[in-house]
């Protein structure tokens, strides 16, 4: 019987995305020769997508990983997508949604929060992802230092079989 070798993971760089990235980010490919390919795709999260092929995609974050792109690492990684880099400051519990005022005897003009994003309400005192295989600071000097010390380190996951 001749079994059918898995493809490297498809690996999805969410790094510095934010509201304006909803449908386009910057999408890395692993290819077997060990080469990195970087181009624009555009990516829908659909409920047709089969988790076979979630399990198969490499999410990198980092603290500038919010908004939209936040919101698509909390599914895919809900969808079984293993999700590697430093956490996102979003919140998965947090206020949202501003509305701004003015006080009307004072004039002192200010915000208030007018709404609640709830991905984990069984715990609604979240206040950070967790990631499974997080960038710390002894990951980043293995690396140098080096800015795609998150995609190397996700890379090395990938050749030694963890991912």
């Amino acid at each position: 019987m001749i079994q059918k070798s898995l493809s490297p993971p498809r690996v999805l760089g969410l790094l510095q995305c934010g509201a304006s990235s909803v449908a386009w980010f910057q999408s890395i490919s692993y290819c077997e020769a060990g080469l990195v390919e970087s181009s624009l795709n555009s990516f829908h999260i659909t409920n047709g997508v089969q988790k076979d092929e979630v399990k198969r995609v490499l999410v990198l974050c980092d603290p500038f990983t919010f908004s939209a792109a936040f919101q698509a690492t909390f599914i895919l990684h809900e969808m079984g997508a293993s999700v590697v880099g430093v956490p996102p400051a979003q919140a998965p519990n947090a206020f949202m949604e501003a509305a701004e005022f003015t006080l009307p005897e004072s004039r002192i003009q200010g915000t208030i929060s007018i709404g609640m994003q709830m991905y984990v309400p069984s715990a609604p005192a979240m206040n950070v992802l967790r990631l499974d295989f997080e960038t710390t600071t002894e990951i980043f000097r293995r690396y140098d230092l080096d800015e795609d010390s998150t995609l190397r380190y996700a890379l090395d996951l990938i050749h030694c079989g963890r991912l």
